[in-house]
């Protein structure tokens, strides 16, 4: 039986249950939520393996101590994750927003090259 596309990227995005996340699904939900992925079409399990990345990348899994790792993804810019995930899948509202929002900078660095 062959997946739906959304759901294959979801699977390959890591959608089973993440070991470093496995016990943070309602901070996940938030973080979600005050991301605004759903707005670029993005999907909670896309977003949790984004998440998970981020922090295996950081903690290894012996020194994620649960009050640590939630400090650490609350201190990141989840706007700005989920509008570069939407990026990468290709979703072309979420690249008229990044390129009208940083425009100037876009153009300095291009100039300085």
């Amino acid at each position: 039986m062959s997946q739906d596309p959304e759901n294959r990227k979801d699977a390959q995005a890591g959608g089973s249950a993440p070991r470093l996340l496995a016990g943070h699904q309602a901070f996940v939900d938030r973080l979600f939520a005050e991301s605004g992925g759903h707005s670029w079409g993005l999907t909670r399990n896309f977003f949790e393996a984004s998440l998970e990345r981020s922090a295996s990348k950081h903690f290894s899994a012996a020194a994620a101590i649960p009050e640590k790792l939630e400090e650490y993804l609350g201190a990141l810019h989840v706007n700005d994750l989920a509008l570069a995930g939407a990026c990468a899948e290709g979703r072309a509202e979420a690249w008229d927003h990044f390129v009208a929002t940083h425009r100037g900078y876009l153009r300095s660095a291009a100039g300085a090259i």
